[in-house]
């Protein structure tokens, strides 16, 4: 029942949710315990802030023969500022 129960969670999971709660156990009472310690204090380890995800940029060169080529200025423009 563990491995159904934490295998769907980790499936339905929402990325895009400001916190994030990890903890490793071996059974439903270590993972209730682990839950109710983290209730009583949402403050503590290891709930933590979601890290904002990086823009993610895709460019997709010419290709000719058996090389890819990239205009260097389209790369130069992708970078983070």
């Amino acid at each position: 029942m563990l491995a159904d129960l934490t295998f769907n969670l980790s499936d339905r999971q929402n990325p895009s949710l400001p916190n994030i709660f990890a903890t490793t156990v071996s059974s439903m009472s270590e993972l209730d315990d682990q839950l109710r310690i983290m209730a009583s204090n949402p403050d503590a380890p290891p709930c933590r802030l979601n890290p904002k995800a990086s823009p993610v940029v895709l460019i997709f060169g010419g290709q000719a023969n058996r090389t890819v080529d990239l205009n260097n200025d389209a790369y130069e423009s992708s970078a983070p500022n």
